[in-house]
């Protein structure tokens, strides 16, 4: 089969409206949800800073990534009245050559958004989406614990200049930190 008459057969099956997908993700104020979507590009950046053993980098892409865990957490704290553990940490040694964990929840997160949001299917917010996040964030202090708070800290800074008052759409087009 070529590509063209791939293309025709393909986009029969693509949704012809996406207001259902909209009004889904508008309901009980899930379009903070999207943030499962973002950290995976965060957590693709992090993977290229440790391949490049980019120190500097590193650091921001951790700080990055705890900001998109901080969004999810808060959405479920203010929406589904649940959270996860912040003092929960498994103890081992990190291993900044093993996103594996890392990656695989990120991607659950994600995967699980993509099921609520664009399939309309019914998923347990706990074993789907706390669970996963819990581990996620249990996993950047377990591999990160030595620079998990300097990140924090170093994120907050950052955020701070760039966003002295609040988020605007025009500072963050026009950002040079």
């Amino acid at each position: 089969m070529n590509f063209r008459d791939y293309q025709q057969l393909a986009l029969r099956t693509e949704m012809s409206t996406y207001d259902d997908v909209a009004e889904r993700i508008l309901m009980k104020n899930r379009l903070r949800l999207l943030h499962g979507i973002y950290i995976n590009s965060e957590i693709k950046e992090l993977e290229d800073a440790i391949n490049n053993s980019d120190q500097i980098n590193i650091m921001e892409e951790v700080g990055d990534c705890a900001w998109y865990i901080n969004l999810m957490n808060d959405y479920f704290k203010v929406i589904e009245k649940k959270t996860i553990n912040l003092d929960y940490v498994i103890e081992k040694p990190a291993n900044l050559q093993n996103l594996t964990i890392i990656k695989q929840k990120g991607a659950l997160i994600e995967d699980n958004f993509k099921k609520v949001v664009y399939y309309n299917k019914f998923l347990d917010i706990d074993k789907n989406f706390i669970e996963p996040l819990q581990e996620l964030y249990n996993e950047f202090r377990n591999q990160f614990g030595d620079i998990w708070e300097i990140a924090l800290l170093r994120n907050i800074e950052k955020l701070k200049k760039r966003y002295p008052d609040k988020y605007t759409d025009d500072k963050a087009n026009n950002r040079n930190l």
